[in-house]
């Protein structure tokens, strides 16, 4: 492994190792939804309920212990970036397809080549692609 890979390797799990001992303030290894409550309470400067933090707790508690441990933690951040870096890639390519600007990618223009690092489509197909998008952002 290339050492300025690790290095940014480690210092994302110092990140994460600070992120996470922030919010358990007992160190016991494991976020309580009180911890996560009190945490949200100070980061928002609004009081966040228990039930809120529970519910949250409970979304990331793979385990069922009613807490989160630092492997949870960690699984949850690193879905978010992923899930931000797939959805920056999906903006370009919508970008990319939406050759005059309006938001919308449609049929119109079909006969216009799409930009050359895509394939080209048939109408019939870009009718498919279309709806497919669409459903998938409901």
């Amino acid at each position: 492994m290339d050492h300025r890979r690790e290095s940014k390797q480690q210092r994302a799990l110092t990140e994460l190792q600070n992120a996470f001992a922030e919010i358990d303030t007992d160190g016991d290894g494991r976020i309580t939804p009180e911890e996560l409550r009190k945490a949200l309470t100070s980061m928002t400067g609004q009081d966040t309920s228990l039930k809120l933090a529970k519910e949250m707790v409970a979304e990331l508690d793979k385990d069922g212990n009613g807490s989160v441990e630092f492997d949870e933690f960690c699984a949850q951040r690193l879905s978010k970036q992923a899930s931000d870096t797939n959805l920056a890639a999906m903006k370009q390519t919508f970008s990319d397809f939406d050759r005059n600007g309006d938001g919308y990618i449609s049929p119109k223009g079909r006969h216009s080549p799409f930009p050359t690092k895509y394939i080209y489509l048939s109408g019939g197909e870009l009718n498919k692609f279309i709806s497919f998008a669409k459903n998938c952002t409901r």
